[in-house]
């Protein structure tokens, strides 16, 4: 079905097994069932809910699946840390969770990224703490944003 700013909502792939869900800007409000989500869509790709009103934590169950490579939760409610299983998300080429109400340091773990070669965005939150040595090992990644939080430190190793 395309929406009406253009995009798919839904793709499948051969096997009718949903691989996208596009529902940004949809005013969808609530927390978002991770659990649910992992366990129906075991073949998602992408899920992109940019600018709801989602509120909760991310969940840490989306690290199950383990085909993800796009993930867009930006512009929304969500609050808590940023899960160190993000980390484990080792398809990932964009993700993107900025300006939430997302506390706490960057988990380390999210330097295990190396697929990434889109974005990371964790810019427009309330992260503390410096940036992980260990996002030198992003060096595929086209942009990575971590403007607008309450982070200290050098970030020169990314250069």
């Amino acid at each position: 079905e395309m929406l009406n700013n253009g995009w798919t909502a839904l793709e499948c792939n051969d096997r009718m097994e949903v691989t996208l869900i596009n529902l940004w800007q949809n005013r969808l409000a609530g927390p978002l069932p991770g659990r649910e989500l992992a366990a129906a869509l075991p073949a998602l790709t992408a899920l992109d809910f940019l600018t709801n009103q989602l509120t909760g934590t991310l969940p840490v169950e989306l690290t199950a699946l383990s085909s993800l490579n796009y993930l867009n939760l930006g512009y929304n409610r969500l609050r808590g840390t940023v899960p160190s299983e993000l980390g484990n998300l080792d398809q990932i080429t964009y993700l993107m969770v900025d300006w939430n109400d997302l506390t706490g340091t960057i988990p380390p773990e999210l330097g295990r990224l190396v697929q990434l070669s889109g974005w990371l965005s964790l810019e427009g939150n309330q992260l503390i703490g410096t940036v992980p040595p260990s996002f030198a090992n992003l060096t595929q990644a086209t942009w990575i944003y971590l403007n607008n939080n309450d982070l200290t430190g050098s970030a020169e190793f990314l250069c």
